[in-house]
């Protein structure tokens, strides 16, 4: 199984280099750009190709991944620890 993780930062031929990938068989991409406002992080993922929107999870900007199609979402340590603590309480 390949998995890429998303730099934080952009790269020069991003959206190409992903296209790329996914074309050669790259099975998920995380979308981890914690910069990004939802309309860049919208606008960055709308440039991949949708056939291959199915493998990415996104990081942060949740909504985008039932807008999207993408494959879902990436919930950080601290907020399923969290959550996990909250249903506890209610155990």
């Amino acid at each position: 199984m390949v998995v890429v993780i998303a730099p934080e930062k952009d790269i020069e031929n991003e959206i190409s280099l992903l296209n790329s990938l996914f074309f050669e068989g790259l099975e998920y991409f995380h979308f981890r750009k914690p910069e990004k406002s939802l309309s860049a992080s919208r606008e960055f993922l709308m440039k991949i190709h949708p056939e291959y929107r199915k493998h990415i999870i996104t990081h942060y900007h949740h909504e985008l991944a039932k807008e999207l199609g993408l494959k879902g979402i990436h919930l950080q340590e601290q907020f399923r620890k969290d959550l996990k603590q909250h249903l506890s309480d209610y155990a």
